[in-house]
């Protein structure tokens, strides 16, 4: 019976290792570290919900460079629209990408 015992938790442990190092890939292609979420994973019985949780750091820089590019853009339109009569159309805010709502 303890041979029953010592089996299933060898397959238990096997499995556990190999969800942990997916948590561990899924945190890397979040922007972090792989061996640190592998550790937490691992240690923690809430390890999967904290990397569930993390929010992107790459989405992050590609979505503050899009604001700036954005931004560039804008200012470059209106510096090339200068010499045009603006008093006919009507003044427009400047907006970003976080102006829109988090969907």
């Amino acid at each position: 019976m303890a041979g029953i015992y010592f089996f299933a938790a060898l397959i238990y442990l096997v499995l556990h290792i190999i969800v942990c190092n997916i948590a561990g890939g899924i945190a890397e292609d979040k922007g972090y570290e792989k061996n640190s979420w592998f550790w937490i994973c691992f240690w923690l019985p809430f390890g999967f919900l904290l990397v569930a949780a993390l929010p992107y750091r790459t989405l992050l820089a590609e979505q503050r460079r899009t604001n700036e590019l954005l931004q560039k853009l804008l200012e470059k339109k209106d510096n090339a629209g200068g010499s045009q009569n603006s008093s006919d159309q009507p003044e427009v805010g400047r907006y970003t990408f976080d102006d829109l709502p988090n969907i």
